[in-house]
This record gives structure tokens, C-alpha cells and sequence, in this order.
């Protein structure tokens, strides 16, 4: 008697390959479920490296913002120094015209 005749053999054969093709099932869909654990835990990672890139780019905005104000109001003070400048500059420019004009006739 072969053991393709006698069933408990046959039994056991068919048992381990039974068992055998489930562990391989089993790791097929499992590398699977890996995978898509791995690319769900990688895609949640990049929302978090965004949301704090959002933070920051919304910190740096402000203090661009902060800086441009700053930068404004230096240059409308260098406008106006610029002009009193010219207005002092014409004021002592017509003194000293008037000085020389008035040493002139005496």
C-alpha cells in the first residue's frame, strides 16, 4: 500500500499544502495591507510636513508684511527729509542772496 492509497497519508498531504497555500495567501495579502499601511502612514506624514510648512509660511508672510510696512514708512521719511532738505536749501540759498545782494549796495 502506496501512500497515494492509504488516507490518512492522503489526509495529511493535503493538510500541509492546505496549510501551506493559506500561509502563502496570507502573506500575499498581507505584504499588501503592508504596503497600503506604509503609503497611508507616509501620505499622513506629508499632510503633517504641509500643515507645519503652512504655519510657517504664514509666520513669514506676517513678518514680510511687517517689513514692507517698516520699509514704507522709511522711504515716505526719506521723501520728506528730501524735501525739507530742498525747501532749507532754497531758504538759505535766497539769505545768502539777499545778504550778498544787500553787501553789494552798500
Amino acid at each position: 500500500m502506496g501512500i497515494m492509497e492509504n488516507p490518512s497519508a492522503l489526509a495529511l498531504i493535503a493538510t500541509l499544502f492546505g496549510a501551506s497555500g493559506l500561509k502563502i495567501t496570507e502573506y500575499l495579502l498581507g505584504s499588501g495591507k503592508v504596503k497600503t499601511d506604509l503609503a497611508a502612514e507616509l501620505r499622513k506624514e506629508l499632510r503633517d510636513d504641509i500643515n507645519g510648512l503652512r504655519v510657517e509660511l504664514r509666520q513669514v508672510e506676517k513678518e514680510l508684511d511687517e517689513w514692507r510696512e517698516k520699509y514704507y514708512k522709511l522711504i515716505n521719511n526719506l521723501y520728506e527729509s528730501h524735501s525739507d532738505y530742498e525747501e532749507l536749501n532754497k531758504v538759505m540759498r535766497n539769505a545768502l542772496l539777499v545778504r550778498n545782494g544787500a553787501e553789494d549796495e552798500s
